[in-house]
């Protein structure tokens, strides 16, 4: 955005105006992703230890590390794609989903 101010058309206050929405939305975001991590932390984080001893005795420290972030990719990268695809027939079936 900051670009953008050197064109002369466009004014200081636009900047301000685009910066200050960008900011919001980024904060937004941020916090509802916080709150679906410390949600989703305590389900998944009792079976990490199940199998982290044998992946880092197997693989050492930066394979075993480099390992996790690729399954997380994995399962991060479609899964907009499939909620936004499946979502009406997720919410029938939930009883607890409004609409």
């Amino acid at each position: 955005m900051a670009g953008q101010r050197s064109i002369a058309a466009i004014r200081l206050r636009l900047i301000l105006v685009g910066a200050v929405l960008f900011g919001t939305g980024t904060t937004i975001a941020f916090q509802l992703l916080w709150r679906l991590v410390l949600f989703l932390h305590p389900p998944h984080g009792f079976g990490f230890p199940l199998f982290a001893p044998y992946i880092y005795n197997a693989l050492h420290y930066g394979w075993g590390n480099t390992l996790l972030a690729f399954v997380v990719k994995a399962i991060e990268v479609p899964a907009p794609f499939f909620l936004w695809n499946f979502d009406k027939k997720l919410r029938k079936k939930s009883p607890f989903a409004a609409g």
